[in-house]
């Protein structure tokens, strides 16, 4: 039995796994936890996906916030790119689920993330773009393919919980656990075999100034009650990679110490205290 992660609040460590089976995992393709002190996002990818990733711009720096560590993009060059010819990227159903925090108040001709490409074959979000709008785009540039949102607002300070969906069931947008966009036509998109940018799109010459903490796609249209889970709880689906040594707790022992008096096994004990402890062996 894998060991699950306690708090769903608080960002895994590096090596964190995905539980296949948790409500959170339905359609997941991959993750990306930014944790510091790597080159790269950690990814944790499901399935068979020709997953391949890449960062560009040299400015990009590692910063922290309230969600732990992430990127700061403060460039178009800035970006991490998703898949080699992503022809693999949804075309009927999609959640996209992003944890970031903007820099400052100031509103830019930019995209939270994008294919490289317009049209019927675009993936892509503003978040929001220059005037203000939060834009959702599966397919085409159109209703209904083109979900907005006006008069919302954006924290400099805490990091924000953002979901994008589309599918049968239409788009939705949610921030920090609030439906703020929906439309109910079923929408799809082309097959395209152009790269996933993540951070600042390429096709644009306008950079938001933002940290990523999180950011995950999943080939299926959650249902709001999994969007509000998600909005709680963004990490509940995962756990730490489990260790490779045996482990024991005990009872008892020196009364002072908490160590056994002997042992014939090698190994060590962790944390032990008065009357108990833990045995690695």
């Amino acid at each position: 039995m894998h060991l699950r992660f306690p708090r769903g609040t608080q960002k895994p460590p590096l090596g964190a796994l995905i539980d296949p089976n948790h409500p959170l995992s339905r359609g997941h393709m991959f993750s990306l936890l930014f944790n510091e002190g790597f080159d790269h996002p950690q990814p944790v990818v499901s399935g068979l996906a020709p997953f391949g990733m890449t960062d560009g711009g040299p400015s990009t720096a590692w910063v922290s916030n309230q969600i732990g560590y992430g990127l700061n993009f403060t460039a178009v060059s800035d970006y991490v790119q998703i898949g080699t010819g992503s022809a693999w990227l949804p075309t009927s159903a999609i959640t996209v689920l992003c944890i970031r925090r903007k820099n400052d108040a100031t509103l830019r001709a930019s995209r939270l993330f994008e294919t490289g490409t317009s049209g019927s074959g675009l993936i892509g979000a503003h978040c929001p773009y220059s005037d203000g709008v939060v834009y959702w785009d599966f397919g085409t540039f159109s209703a209904p393919n083109r979900l907005s949102v006006s008069g919302l607002s954006f924290s400099t300070v805490v990091p924000e919980r953002w979901i994008f969906t589309a599918g049968p069931a239409g788009s939705n947008i949610w921030q920090n656990g609030v439906k703020v966009a929906s439309q109910s036509t079923a929408i799809t998109r082309a097959a395209s075999s152009t790269n996933l940018y993540v951070g600042n799109g390429i096709s644009l010459t306008a950079a938001d100034f933002q940290q990523i903490n999180f950011f995950a796609m999943h080939s299926a249209q959650w249902t709001d009650d999994l969007c509000r889970w998600w909005s709680s709880e963004p990490f509940a689906h995962f756990y730490p990679q489990p260790s490779l040594r045996r482990e024991w707790l005990f009872q008892g022992g020196d009364a002072s110490t908490g160590a056994l008096a002997s042992s014939s096994v090698g190994g060590q004990f962790i944390n032990s205290g008065a009357g108990g402890g833990v045995f690695i062996a």
